[in-house]
């Protein structure tokens, strides 16, 4: 166990040092990424799979694995295009009070119609469909291509392992406006749930 000042936190009144439990983890970690797609930000066609795993080698009850899978499908008839978003994650064989939460859902296009990352857990399973339809191109920076969206989202998160898998599932739907630009892409939207109404504002990719 080793301390830090309580003033380095903006925590004054709490004495000078506060506790903080230190901890070493050792273990191998693997990972894989294919990206097939034809555009970053919007593409036609094309896949994109990341698939992560990491074990912890250490003894005494520390021990567990993280596995974290997500991939997006995207096709196009004529100038329309649907791509198809999975993901899904968990902390396998780890207490639930080992370490915080390490999969978030919230955000746009992550449910949308929620505050980012409002929902932790240590697994995750989630689902999206959207819908894309270019409206305009500019001729000059910093725009490029303005478009239309819609999506649909589901998914939820867990803490206990015993849980993982067993609904219900939150669900989302969005639709937006998207623009390509030299500084990223930018989307403004609106977005509901049952009982959930939201207005956003995203400015990065969001998967």
């Amino acid at each position: 166990k080793s301390y830090i000042p309580a003033d380095l936190l903006g925590l004054p009144g709490l004495g000078n040092f506060l506790p903080v439990e230190r901890s070493r983890l050792v273990g191998p970690r693997v990972r894989l990424v294919l990206d097939q797609l034809d555009h970053v930000l919007y593409p036609r066609s094309g896949y994109y799979l990341f698939a992560e795993n990491e074990t912890s080698l250490q003894g005494g009850g520390s021990g567990y694995s993280e596995s974290h899978v997500k991939g997006l499908w995207a096709t196009s008839i004529g100038s329309h295009s649907f791509n198809f978003g999975v993901e899904a994650g968990g902390d396998f064989g780890m207490s639930e009070n080992a370490q915080p939460a390490g999969f978030y859902l919230g955000g746009f296009q992550r449910l949308s119609a929620y505050p980012p990352d409002q929902f932790a857990g240590n697994y995750v399973l989630f689902a999206r469909a959207a819908y894309l339809h270019p409206l305009k191109s500019f001729d000059s920076p910093p725009f490029r291509d303005l478009f239309l969206g819609l999506s649909a989202e589901a998914g939820n998160v867990w803490i206990k392992e015993n849980q993982f898998g067993h609904g219900p599932y939150r669900q989302s739907y969005s639709a937006f406006l998207g623009v390509t630009s030299s500084f990223g892409p930018l989307y403004i939207g609106l977005a509901g749930a049952p009982s959930v109404f939201s207005v956003y504002f995203q400015l990065g990719r969001p998967f």
